[in-house]
Order: C-alpha cells, then sequence, then structure tokens
C-alpha cells in the first residue's frame, strides 16, 4: 500500500489536533505500513469518527470519455454548446447503485482519464470513487446549474438562487 496516499488524511488528522480537537496528535514519520491496516479514528465531542474506508462492492465501473491536455479540458469545454457533460451519465449510474455501493470513475483503454459534470447529487451511502489519474471536472457552463428559469449566471434583480449548487 502506498502511504503516500494518506498523507493527506494524516495531515488532516493533525491539524485537527492543532485546532484543539481532542485527537492524538501523531507525525508522519511515525506511520509504517502495519499503521495503515489498523483503524485510525478521532475523538471528536460529537463520538469517534473513523477513519473512511472505500465499499467492498461496486456496482457500476465507468470509463473516462476525456482526454485533459495539460491537466486541462478548456478546450473540450470553452464552447457552451459543443460541451458534452458526462452529468446524465454519472447520476444516472449514481442513482441506480444500491446503498453500501461506489460507482467507479476509471481510465479507459485509450488513456482518456477526465470527466466533465454540472452538479451530481450522491445518494446516503453510494460512493462516487475516484480512481488514480481520473479528474472530474466541473462544467463551466451556466446552463449545466440552472434551476430551470434561464437566468443562472445571469445578475437579477430577485434573492432568489437560480443555481444549482
Amino acid at each position: 500500500m502506498n502511504l503516500d496516499r494518506f498523507l493527506p488524511l494524516v495531515f488532516g488528522l493533525h491539524c485537527f489536533a492543532a485546532m484543539g480537537g481532542t485527537a492524538d496528535v501523531f507525525r508522519v514519520s511515525q506511520l509504517s505500513s502495519s499503521d495503515l491496516s489498523e483503524p485510525v479514528s478521532v475523538k471528536t465531542l460529537w463520538g469517534e469518527v473513523q477513519r473512511p474506508s472505500l465499499p467492498t462492492h461496486v456496482c457500476t465501473v465507468l470509463p473516462a470519455r476525456l482526454t485533459p491536455k495539460h491537466g486541462s479540458i478548456d478546450a473540450l469545454d470553452a464552447n457552451p454548446q459543443a460541451s458534452k457533460p458526462d452529468t446524465k451519465r454519472l447520476q444516472d449510474a449514481i442513482d441506480d447503485c444500491p446503498a453500501g455501493s461506489a460507482v467507479k470513475l476509471v481510465i479507459d483503454s485509450h488513456r482518456k482519464s477526465g470527466f466533465l459534470s454540472g452538479p451530481l447529487h450522491l445518494k446516503s451511502r453510494v460512493t462516487l470513487w475516484i480512481d488514480d489519474g481520473v479528474t472530474l471536472f466541473a462544467s463551466r457552463n451556466p446552463k449545466d446549474y440552472d434551476k430551470g428559469n434561464g437566468t443562472c449566471g445571469t445578475a437579477t434583480s430577485t434573492h432568489e438562487f437560480s443555481c444549482m449548487p
């Protein structure tokens, strides 16, 4: 198991402890691979929080359809009318996935590694697993976030939000 993949978790726990949490502070240099097999928990005022784990069941594996250039899909998403988000494909997979399972986004056989999406609604206990090397890009097209009144991305005189989060 690659220890580098867990550094953000360790860093986050360390910062939590530094901000006054009740977790024991430990240093990355003190960790070994055997430590990663043991559950890591943080005690809080609300209870004990366990390190998240990936689901053992993957209900759907979705291959990427976009090839980012230099870590970006700007060239593919520059024209909103030509943009082809994966939102429906991703949302359908999430909706069809049972609780306790995951939708896994992977690099396809031609090394395509990008997904483009508008807002997604994750079901309770369904994990969106973005595999190593895959990037989920957010659409820059306001229409992909519009609530139906056609005003997302424009200045309006009302206090109503016209865009989905």
